[in-house]
């Protein structure tokens, strides 16, 4: 409902959508933002991102399904890596294509050159 809500509310148009994907659901909603960039669905993506762990109850559930890191370090794309160290975080990005942020004069911090996505089907 937010997603939807938000956009009533900043009067925008275009693809709007919620989506949750577990641990991908930032990258996968930048990957569907620069589809409807580059499909010309739309002018301008705002991707907002929140993960909120409120109550014990899903440190407790990640621990019982195995997925928590046994030493508490994180070792992203290394053979060392036994698990994920849960976190907190709140994000949000504009995004444009190149031209159209360079015509509005707006400042560019990075450019996006691909996206995709996928899944092995066997992560734990």
């Amino acid at each position: 409902i937010l997603a939807a809500r938000l956009s009533y509310f900043l009067n925008l148009d275009g693809p709007n959508m919620a989506i949750n994907t577990a641990c991908s659901s930032g990258l996968v909603a930048v990957h569907q933002a620069c589809q409807s960039l580059r499909n010309g669905e739309c002018d301008t993506a705002i991707v907002a991102g929140a993960n909120l762990l409120i109550t014990p109850d899903s440190y407790n559930a990640m621990n019982k399904a195995g997925m928590l890191s046994a030493d508490g370090k994180c070792y992203a794309f290394d053979k060392r890596a036994n698990g994920m160290v849960p976190a907190e975080a709140v994000a949000v990005i504009v995004l444009k294509r190149l031209s159209k942020a360079e015509s509005d004069g707006n400042p560019v911090y990075a450019t996006v050159v691909g996206s995709g996505i996928n899944y092995d089907g066997k992560t734990n």
